[in-house]
């Protein structure tokens, strides 16, 4: 892997599921986010233009590139990127609305203190571009779309319900878990982990511990 101290640590890892992280250096040239909204067309007959109804948005595309080197450890560069391919493959765990059918998890795509993108891998590509004598990839780039899952803009109720009402549930935090991740899982999103984090009296939400109680508000 890239060590550079000009580069910016950055993670994709699942939210669900297995739960596999990936950890990389990053500090791209260029990234793009695609968005689009539809628009139909209403009938009106005997005009040469008919008036547009909004029908919706559609989520943000972020269009990636991550690079992996390992040629300097000798190892194979593989196991970095065998966790992407491992994140578009259905688990069996996780349903689809009511459907008895599996899916990929969702995913969180991390860079710095400040971004943070909920996604599922929509495509992925990775070239292979230098190898050891026995053949073995040390080299690769992946080029990776993520399609948003859910909106960044969805703010938590002003007045979050009080860990002293009844109804509450309580959360037993286990290794590696986010307060974040803990929101989307009991809560329907990432973004109301200060509903949580006030419930509980938190002043360092990213100080969890793993066995720790946390009491989770009812979602309404």
């Amino acid at each position: 892997m890239p060590n550079s101290t000009s580069l910016v640590k950055g993670s994709l890892e699942m939210i669900e599921g297995e739960r596999l992280k990936l950890e990389f250096l990053f500090n791209p040239t260029k990234y793009s986010i695609t968005k689009a909204n539809t628009w139909n067309p209403r009938e009106n007959v005997g005009a040469d233009v008919s008036p547009l109804e909004f029908g919706g948005g559609q989520p943000k595309s972020l269009t990636i590139q991550l690079f992996f080197d390992t040629y300097e450890e000798g190892k194979d560069v593989r196991d970095y990127t065998g966790i992407l391919e491992k994140m578009m493959q259905i688990d069996e765990s996780l349903r689809q609305g009511e459907s008895d059918r599996g899916r990929p998890p969702y995913c969180r795509l991390r860079w710095g203190k400040v971004f943070s993108f909920i996604c599922v891998i929509q495509r992925l590509r990775i070239e292979y571009t230098l190898f050891l004598p026995d053949g073995t990839p040390v080299r690769a780039t992946a080029d990776l779309t993520l399609t948003q899952t859910i909106d960044e803009n969805e703010q938590p109720p002003q007045n979050p319900t009080s860990a002293a009402l009844p109804g509450n549930r309580v959360w037993v935090v286990k290794p590696r878990e986010t307060l974040d991740w803990i929101a989307y899982k009991t809560l329907g999103s990432p973004f109301r982990w200060r509903v949580i984090a006030q419930a509980n009296n938190l002043l360092d939400p990213l100080a969890l511990t793993p066995g720790q109680k946390l009491s989770i508000p009812p979602r309404g």
